[in-house]
Parts: structure tokens; C-alpha cells; sequence
């Protein structure tokens, strides 16, 4: 019933007390955080690589980021949202309708 995070800062912040999760959501071993990845995907300024399987960011600067990186830690994230969910169903009791 929170307010969400309103930038990446904050959402790492939060992130503290969740070391195991914060590391697949810190961008900052790829030089471009997540907010300016996803303003170049909306905004079309990316391109694939498929020679040397990258996906380019073009944010300043071109920014290369080998797409098996993306593809891991996307794994990782699906296992951990099925198991928080998991966890979620086992302890949110019920609330039964009127």
C-alpha cells in the first residue's frame, strides 16, 4: 500500500536490506543505469548486435551489453518473483468477502 519507488537511487536504497535481489538489479558493472535503459528502449535508441550478441544502448554514448548477461540475471529475477509469490500465498492470510 506504499508509494513505489520514484527513481533508481531510491528502488537500490530499498533495496539494502535485500542483497541477494539488489545484485541483479544494480546496473552499475554495465556504466548505464536501468532508468536510461529503459528510456533508450522507449524511445528506439538501441540496436542488436547479433555478430557478437549485444545489444547496444545508444545513451551518450554507445553502451554494449552482452545479451547472456541480460538473459542471467532475467533468470534469476522470474526465480526469485515465483518464490517471493510462493512465500507470499503461504503467509498473507486470506480475506474473505462480504
Amino acid at each position: 500500500m506504499g508509494k513505489g519507488p520514484k527513481n533508481d537511487e531510491e528502488l537500490l536504497d530499498f533495496l539494502d536490506d535485500y542483497p541477494t535481489l539488489k545484485k541483479f538489479l544494480d546496473t552499475t558493472d554495465w556504466e548505464l543505469k536501468a532508468n536510461r535503459m529503459r528510456n533508450c528502449v522507449a524511445h528506439e535508441k538501441f540496436y542488436f548486435d547479433y555478430r557478437l550478441s549485444e545489444i547496444i544502448f545508444m545513451d551518450k554514448k554507445e553502451k554494449r551489453i552482452r545479451l547472456i548477461e541480460i538473459r542471467s540475471r532475467f533468470i534469476t529475477l522470474s526465480n526469485f518473483y515465483v518464490e517471493l509469490l510462493d512465500i507470499l500465498k503461504e503467509s498473507v492470510p486470506r480475506i474473505k468477502s462480504f
